[in-house]
Formats: structure tokens, C-alpha cells, sequence
């Protein structure tokens, strides 16, 4: 399942931030009103006409999160098709908490909860098989891109394309972009690197964003091609670098804590991340200057390594 964010026409319905039902299970799960999440007003239209401006627009493919929704990360999709790209997010049926697809069909989640769980620890081998998995499902993304873009009406540039993905999806876009030849840069939103994965290491540009990083990340920065870049960003956690940002604030409503948002305040997170995400991609994906990733960062709490 796949769904696209792009630049459009304003005008329309407003799109819905999650499926109706997959809503309600999220909101079940998160002991919070069933309501909750249909209350979201997006910035986004259904089925929005395609802004033209001439050129085609530059494609960004994005994994999220092991069992997380595609749709838990909009405030960034929307900040990228806002600025002139191209952004098809895709869910891993089977790992999903929950796929609705377009005839109403829901897939809920039927691998493990949580793979690290030392009370139930996943066989390495399943945990390797799902990884494997992932990466085959970006990559098959990736493939159809030609046929996906004559079904919009030729808007995407596909020869300008870029992948990201936070936490385990951030592993799956360092994958493909080490073996996929048609993508120009890649970026990992807090995910460690390790397995199918890191196996072979891009010659693109390649973007780190995290909270500290870890052995893995180490690991894989040093095996980078320069341009390369580390973005450290303190008083982050896990989930900051999602939708938890602005969602946060119902966790009052409920006993369900989010342990993984970090001290920061959220909007300061969440503009910190959509500036150099563009920035990354307006320069190696879509040409652009982008000066921002050349100069000392304008905010106290990063600190980068190229």
C-alpha cells in the first residue's frame, strides 16, 4: 500500500490523516477517544489536482517505523510536497499495526510487537527475514516509480529520486540506496543500520539524523563517501522524529506514555528535522544551493559532522 503527498491545487476535501479504521485501532491501542484522530485537520486535499508549474517534480520514497503507519509521519511529508517534491510513503503489510487499502480491506499486524523484547525475544533469523522483506518492498517501490508516475499524469521527475525512513526504515533507505542505481541521496531518521542493510554501503549522499546514534550508525558513517552528514540533535528522542510531535499533547488524555520523546520542545524538534531533510534532498536530489547544510547550524542544540 502506498499513498502519495505532491503539490496541488488548493481546493476539495480536506484528505483524512489516517484510514477511518485504521484510526479507531490506533486510538484503541493508545486507550485514547475513537474520535481521536479523525479531529486531525491536515493540510493536505483527496485526490488533489497536481500543481503545474512547468517541471516535473523530484521523487522521495519513505519507509517509517517497524508496525508504524506511514501516515504517523505527515508533518513531514507535507512540509516536503509544500516545497516542490514528490513523497510516496509506503506501509510493510504484515508489520503494519494496521493497512486499510482503498476497498476498505484491512490488514492488521501479524509479526511480533516488539522484535527486541527481551521477555520474547524474535528469532535473529525472523528478525533478518523481516528486514529482508522490507527492503524488497522499497525496492519493488522503486521499480514500479515509471508506472506509478503515468498513472498521476507524468508529475514526477523519476530520474531525481531520494528514499528516507525513521528507525527500522531508516536501515530499509540506507539498503536501497547502497544497490539502487537510480537513487541520488538517502536518509536514516534514528534507525541503527546493521543486516541486510548495512551490507553495502552508498556512494550517494547519505544524511544520519539523531538523537545520539549508536554503534551502528558509527559504524556505517565511517564507511560513507563524502558528501555525507551527521546531524546530532540534542534533547531528541525516538519518536521525535515523527508525528509524535504534535500528538503528544492527547497523552495527557490517557495513562499510555510515550517514553522515546525527548526534553526538546516539539515544534523546535519537528523544524529542525523538516529543515534539513529539505535541505538535504533540495540539494542532492532536486540540484538545488541549499546553504544550510554548508553554514554552522542556526540552532544551539545541533551539532554536525560532514
Amino acid at each position: 500500500m502506498i499513498q502519495l503527498w505532491y503539490p496541488a491545487e488548493r481546493g476539495g476535501a480536506r484528505a483524512a490523516y489516517l484510514p477511518a479504521r485504521v484510526g479507531r485501532l490506533l486510538a484503541r491501542d493508545y486507550r485514547l477517544p475513537a474520535a481521536t484522530f479523525t479531529r486531525i485537520t491536515t493540510n493536505a486535499f483527496q485526490r488533489g489536482e497536481p500543481l503545474q508549474r512547468g517541471d516535473r517534480y523530484p521523487v522521495i520514497v519513505f519507509s517509517p517505523g517497524y508496525s508504524v503507519p506511514r501516515n504517523l509521519y505527515s508533518t513531514l511529508f507535507e512540509d516536503l510536497a509544500s516545497r516542490g517534491f514528490v513523497v510516496v510513503a509506503l506501509d510493510h503489510t504484515y508489520e503494519s499495526e494496521a493497512v486499510q487499502f482503498p476497498d476498505g480491506r484491512l490488514v492488521r499486524r501479524t509479526l511480533p510487537e516488539n522484535p527486541i523484547d527481551p521477555k520474547h525475544p524474535t528469532p535473529y533469523r525472523l528478525i533478518l527475514k523481516m528486514i529482508d522483506t522490507r527492503i524488497s518492498d522499497m525496492r519493488f517501490v522503486l521499480r514500479t516509480l515509471p508506472r506509478i508516475n503515468r498513472a498521476v499524469g507524468r508529475t514526477m521527475d523519476t530520474r531525481r529520486v531520494g528514499v528516507f525512513g525513521h528507525s527500522l526504515g531508516g536501515l530499509t533507505a540506507a539498503a536501497n540506496a547502497g544497490t539502487d542505481a537510480t537513487v541520488r541521496a538517502g536518509a536514516d531518521l534514528d534507525g541503527s543500520i546493521y543486516g541486510p542493510g548495512a551490507r553495502k554501503v552508498t556512494s550517494r549522499p547519505f544524511m544520519i539524523m539523531t538523537h545520539h546514534g549508536d554503534a551502528t550508525m558509527a559504524t556505517y558513517w565511517s564507511r560513507l563517501h563524502r558528501p555525507r552528514l551527521f546531524v546530532r540533535i540534542n534533547g531528541t528522542r525516538h519518536l521525535n522524529f515523527s508525528d509524535w510531535n504534535v500528538l503528544s499533547r492527547w497523552l495527557r488524555t490517557t495513562s499510555r506514555r510515550i517514553p522515546s520523546l525527548g526534553p526538546i520542545a516539539p515544534a523546535r524538534a519537528l523544524a529542525i528535522v523538516r529543515a534539513y531533510l529539505f535541505a538535504f534532498f533540495d540539494r542532492y536530489v532536486a540540484d538545488a544551493q541549499a546553504p544550510l547544510l554548508d553554514q554552522p547550524s542556526p540552532w544551539p542544540e545541533v551539532t554536525l559532522r560532514r
